[in-house]
Parts: structure tokens; C-alpha cells; sequence
């Protein structure tokens, strides 16, 4: 089965405040990964598409985000919530 693969456009990692609930006021950590995939599928009379899509996935923690440059062109591995815990170069050809 072939991994899918995404370059790397950019990253950001941080920490924002609660706004509401229980939590409200505590600042709690973030961290996102932003990348490009090119568009696959079997165009048909309702579907097309060209070129490529922009994707925001978030990651477990900013460590994922370690030695990642953007034009990269990576896996990703995810956990059960769909968040990136793991992000591997693919060596350059």
C-alpha cells in the first residue's frame, strides 16, 4: 500500500487562551501543520478538480514539528483523534 504524500507549506505552534467552559482563562498549547497534496480521484460528470488542496491537520504536540521545512515532502502518521504524531521525510531522489 503506498503512504500518502504531502510538501510542506508551513507550520505554527503556540498557546491560546480558553474562552469558555471549565478551562476558561488557562492558556492551552496548540500546534498545526499546513500542507499541499495534489488532487486525486476519477473526474466524472459532477466531480472535478486540478492542480492541488491546502490542508490543516492538527498535531499532537509542537515535538512533532521538530526538523520539518517547508517544501518538504513527507508522511504523516496520525493517532485515533486524526492528529499528526509523527512526520517523515521522504528522502530526496
Amino acid at each position: 500500500m503506498d503512504m500518502e504524500v504531502f510538501q510542506v507549506a508551513g507550520w505554527q505552534y503556540g498557546q491560546y487562551e480558553v474562552k469558555d467552559g471549565p478551562d476558561a482563562g488557562q492558556m492551552k498549547p496548540y500546534a498545526s501543520i499546513f500542507v499541499i497534496q495534489d488532487m486525486t480521484g476519477s473526474e466524472n460528470e459532477h466531480y472535478h478538480f486540478c492542480g492541488a488542496k491546502a490542508i490543516k491537520k492538527k498535531c499532537f504536540d509542537a515535538a512533532v514539528l521538530e526538523n520539518v521545512k517547508p517544501g518538504m515532502k513527507v508522511n504523516m502518521f496520525f493517532d485515533s483523534n486524526d492528529r499528526v504524531t509523527l512526520v517523515r521525510p521522504i528522502p530526496a531522489k
